[in-house]
C-alpha cells in the first residue's frame, strides 16, 4: 500500500526525479522519526535482545535532505507508543521492512539520480539482510502475534494519513509525478 502512495511511488518507478525524491524524503522523515523515537523510548526501558545503535536511521534521512537543501514535513498524526514486547516488534517491523525496501531505491537512485544523497536508502545487501535475520530471531520469541499484527497495522495506517497529510502540505507532490 505504502510504495503506490502518489509520495512514494516514484521511488520504485521509471520516473523518479529529483523533486519526488525530495518530496519523499521530507514526508518520510517526520513519521519515521516519530516511530523510531517511539521504539527508541521502548528499547531504554526495557530489555530487549536488539542492538538499539543499528535501529537509528533518522540522522542519515536528515543528512540527505540537508544534502537536497530540503525541509522536513513533521508528523502531524499520532504514533502508537509501545506498551508490551508485541507492540514494539509490530511497529519494528515496519521500520525494518522499509530497510529491506531501501535496497530497491538504492537501485533506482543509481539508475535514475546516481548524483543524490542516499545514506538513508544506502543500507547494503547483507546489512539488510542480517537485521532482518535478527528481527525474525526477536520475533520469533512472541507467544501471541496478535498485538504485533495489530501494531504494525497501525503504525502501517498511520504512515499512509501522514503521506496524504504532506500531499497537502506540498504543492510539488502531485500524483502524476
Amino acid at each position: 500500500m505504502l510504495d503506490r502512495h502518489p509520495l512514494l511511488r516514484p521511488l520504485v518507478g521509471e520516473s523518479l526525479t529529483l523533486a519526488a525524491y525530495g518530496d519523499a524524503l521530507a514526508a518520510l522523515h517526520g513519521i519515521h522519526g516519530a516511530a523510531e523515537a517511539a521504539l527508541l523510548d521502548y528499547l531504554s526501558k526495557h530489555d530487549v535482545a536488539l542492538d538499539a545503535g543499528t535501529l537509528p536511521r533518522l540522522p542519515l534521512l536528515e543528512a540527505d535532505l540537508h544534502a537536497l537543501g530540503r525541509s522536513s514535513l513533521p508528523c502531524r498524526v499520532p504514533v502508537p507508543v509501545p506498551e508490551t514486547s508485541g507492540a514494539f516488534i509490530g511497529m519494528l517491523y515496519v521500520l525494518e521492512g522499509s530497510r529491506l525496501g531501501a535496497r530497491l531505491i538504492a537501485r533506482q537512485l543509481d539508475k535514475h539520480l546516481p548524483d543524490a544523497p542516499r545514506r538513508f536508502f544506502a543500507t547494503g545487501e547483507a546489512v539488510a539482510c542480517q537485521r532482518w535475520q535478527d528481527f525474525c530471531t526477536l520475533a520469533a520469541g512472541l507467544d501471541d502475534a496478535t498485538e504485533c499484527a495489530s501494531a504494525a497495522q497501525t503504525l502501517f495506517e498511520q504512515f499512509r494519513i501522514h503521506l496524504d497529510d504532506c500531499l497537502t502540505r506540498l504543492p510539488s507532490a502531485l500524483p502524476c509525478r
